[in-house]
């Protein structure tokens, strides 16, 4: 009786460590630039993100936001072609590249996107919805947090008013 082959496929064990990828976020600082030359839909935009800071004390300080160069193919490209619009905030996964610029020749840098989308934990609008610039606005960060609304008492209901009448509710 032979012993099975250990680089066979039916022999192999499944490889399951996760697959990572160098990560990019940021804004869509100008609009994106979608072409299928050649057959190959290609996606072009440059990318801001917004640096700080951090103090001992927890207060941050805002640096000088940077930009870069932000390069999608195939699947990826026509993702962000139909869902990225200029301001929106994306995530991107993929790998730095340096491609010599094409008239000088010097070296320049540019992220090439495997995988793209919305920030969904930074956006406030629902994606695929109409949306405008003044429809979106920042969250209201002077909600109290958990930890100041657990403090709170809720203040006692008598038994007269749950008697009277209630209004009308829409269904």
């Amino acid at each position: 009786m032979s012993e099975h082959d250990p680089t066979t496929p039916a022999s192999r064990e499944p490889d399951v460590t996760p697959e990572l990828e160098a990560g990019f976020y940021g804004f869509v600082a100008t609009t994106p630039k979608f072409s299928d030359e050649n057959g190959k839909p290609t996606l072009f935009f440059r990318a801001g993100q917004i640096h700080y800071d951090y103090h001992p004390d927890g207060s941050r300080t805002q640096l000088p936001t940077t930009f870069h160069s932000i390069v999608a193919f195939d699947g990826a490209a026509m993702h962000g072609d139909r869902h990225l619009q200029k301001r929106d905030v994306f995530l991107a996964f993929g790998r730095m590249d340096d491609k010599p610029h094409p008239e000088t020749g010097a070296p320049r840098q540019r992220f090439i996107a495997n995988r793209l989308g919305h920030d969904m934990a930074r956006m406030n609008y629902d994606v695929g919805s109409p949306r405008r610039t003044v429809d979106m606005h920042k969250p209201d960060r002077e909600q109290p947090g958990r930890e100041q609304a657990r403090g709170v008492a809720f203040a006692h209901v008598e038994a007269e008013q749950v008697e009277a009448e209630q209004p009308a509710r829409a269904m």
